[in-house]
């Protein structure tokens, strides 16, 4: 049974936050869900929590006590270092990766010899931004290879 059902993101891979009772025990429900492709039904995934009224005090009170510096981290999470290289990329344009807090742009030698460093940057920030809209909106890592390599095809 539900008492408050909240739904926040996009609507094919939505946050749920819910109140619910689970074998006698209320509970404050955050989970990710996806939607089904075929009836196009919402679905829970494991990713999620459950917290129980005192749980969500403390969750509630250590939030507000470090709103600064949660907000913080964000604001300045834009500032990942991001290291461009030049490589073969085995028939791609472009290859994005996210290893030790770090992204790597791997581009083709063929950018270096036919675009200037202004070109490179607006590049760089078009694939990055893709990047990371990709990454927090779906949950397929198929889809995101696919979306990747139709604009690569592209480029």
């Amino acid at each position: 049974m539900e008492f408050l059902n909240l739904q926040i993101g996009n609507k094919r891979s939505p946050i749920l936050i819910s109140l619910k009772i689970f074998k006698g025990i209320k509970l404050f429900d955050i989970r990710k869900f996806y939607m089904e492709k075929e009836t196009e039904d919402l679905k829970p995934t494991r990713k999620g929590i459950s917290l129980n009224q005192n749980q969500l005090n403390q969750f509630l009170e250590k939030i507000n006590e470090n709103t600064t510096q949660i907000n913080d981290f964000f604001d300045s999470q834009n500032s990942l270092k991001t290291e461009i290289t030049y490589a073969q990329t085995m028939g791609r344009k472009f290859d994005v990766r996210y290893e030790n807090n770090e992204v790597k742009l791997i581009l083709d030698h063929s950018f270096k010899e036919k675009y200037g460093t202004d070109e490179i940057n607006v590049l760089k920030k078009v694939i990055l931004a893709t990047f990371n809209s990709l990454y927090e909106n779906l949950e397929d890592e198929a889809e995101i290879q696919t979306i990747l390599d139709s604009i690569n095809f592209k480029i």
